[in-house]
């Protein structure tokens, strides 16, 4: 035959009844302009197909219905049921913890916007996926308290923020699998954060003890955090730390070592999960603080530059 008239072509034949036909290889009969020849890339390959048969045996294993029918504490006191995966809504304000940078023994929702340890022995820390937004007065984010438990402990949280590593950086931290215990103060280098027993802050491994002038309000002790407190953290160019609980100012730790130099990079929020404190979750209010902690750091500010003037490292402005 001419070799236009070689195109081959699968015609199926149709038998008497519906699923009794096969497919016969004709020779000489081009296809048909009305029906297009089949797309290949859209077939299968036996790998993807092996792919796909796994991951249905893992979904429907034992242990992953367990998993699905486990009531974590994000799902409410009340719940009977674990709610639905659901994708957050993505917007710039939105902050999620980063599956990659926690400990193996913080849990996080399927959302990934509330972390947990009530399910192991001891805490860990956790990350937030994304950076802290910049805004004129700083950098600031809100966490909500979930759960607490002061019975057993003296101590809570740790909350602050730190420079996002390389995963080389923890490689004599973690198992075989890549996974790693232990708290943002001992594991990350460039870390900032405020809490545990309080009166102190652990910035890039070196404790600090905060002055009498830091507290004006007395020693803030993170085991006194009750579920439904609102705990929110203010990061300023000139590297100060301002702490918030309910959207009142707790904590001025002023001058941290070397956080006036991370002004032009991306910091990350980060949480030392563990003691009193159990379960939290970020609220969607990145960079955004609320009118009243604007007010008040705007008192603060005031405050330091009277206390300025008052040293004569500056000049008074007319």
């Amino acid at each position: 035959l001419p070799p236009e008239q070689q195109a081959l072509a699968l015609d199926p034949v149709i038998g008497e009844r519906p699923g009794t036909g096969v497919s016969m290889l004709r020779i000489g009969q081009p296809y048909s302009p009305r029906k297009p020849p089949p797309d290949i890339s859209v077939m299968s390959s036996m790998e993807t197909v092996k792919a796909l048969v796994k991951q249905k045996q893992k979904q429907s294993s034992p242990r992953a219905v367990r998993k699905k029918q486990e009531i974590m504490p994000w799902h409410g006191w009340d719940a009977k049921a674990p709610v639905e995966d659901e994708d957050a809504p993505e917007d710039k304000t939105a902050l999620h913890f980063d599956d990659a940078w926690k400990a193996k023994t913080v849990k996080l929702s399927p959302d990934r916007i509330s972390a947990s340890w009530a399910k192991f022995p001891y805490g860990g820390m956790a990350m937030s996926l994304e950076p802290i937004r910049k805004q004129v007065i700083g950098r600031y984010f809100e966490i909500l308290i979930d759960e607490s438990d002061s019975s057993r402990w003296n101590d809570g949280l740790g909350i602050g923020v730190a420079i996002k590593p390389s995963k080389d950086a923890l490689r004599y931290h973690t198992n075989h699998v890549g996974v790693f215990e232990g708290f943002a103060c001992e594991l990350l280098e460039k870390s900032w954060l405020l809490g545990y027993d309080g009166g102190r802050g652990k910035f890039c491994g070196q404790t600090r003890y905060l002055t009498g002038g830091e507290m004006r309000n007395g020693i803030w002790r993170p085991r006194d955090l009750r579920p439904g407190d609102l705990v929110g953290l203010l990061i300023t160019p000139d590297g100060h730390m301002l702490l918030f609980v309910n959207e009142e100012l707790r904590v001025m730790a002023q001058h941290c070592e070397g956080l006036e130099k991370t002004w032009n990079r991306s910091i990350f929020a980060v949480l030392d999960l563990d003691g009193c404190t159990k379960s939290v979750h970020f609220l969607q209010t990145n960079g955004m603080p609320s009118r009243k902690v604007q007010l008040l750091h705007a008192e603060y500010r005031e405050a330091e530059h009277n206390a300025k003037v008052a040293d004569g490292v500056i000049t008074k402005d007319w």
